[in-house]
């Protein structure tokens, strides 16, 4: 049996998605930076778009069905995008 296994999946998944989130949040600070001194707006642009779309088509919704409100849903969503609302559709955050 290798390390792997023996360690806790869920866990390990936990373990990923906050990196996703931590990962999110990198993006956008650079993202400003960058924008902000060399007016290049592409990578903060590219992920707001991505996040915002992901917030109206399936962030809400999946919030909303599992317990939480509407404004958070939304505010998750844009800051974190699927590292906030997957686990939370595929059971993984309980």
């Amino acid at each position: 049996m290798n390390k792997l296994s023996k360690l806790d999946k869920k866990k390990v998944i936990k373990y990923l998605f906050l990196a996703g989130k931590i990962g999110c949040i990198v993006l956008y600070i650079l993202g400003l930076n960058r924008g902000i001194k060399k007016k290049k707006w592409g990578l903060f642009g590219f992920i707001a778009l991505i996040h915002i779309s992901e917030t109206f088509i399936i962030g809400i919704k999946t919030g909303v069905e599992n317990g939480n409100d509407k404004i958070k849903s939304a505010i998750c969503t844009l800051l974190f995008g699927f590292t906030w609302w997957l686990p939370i559709k595929m059971g993984w955050n309980k």
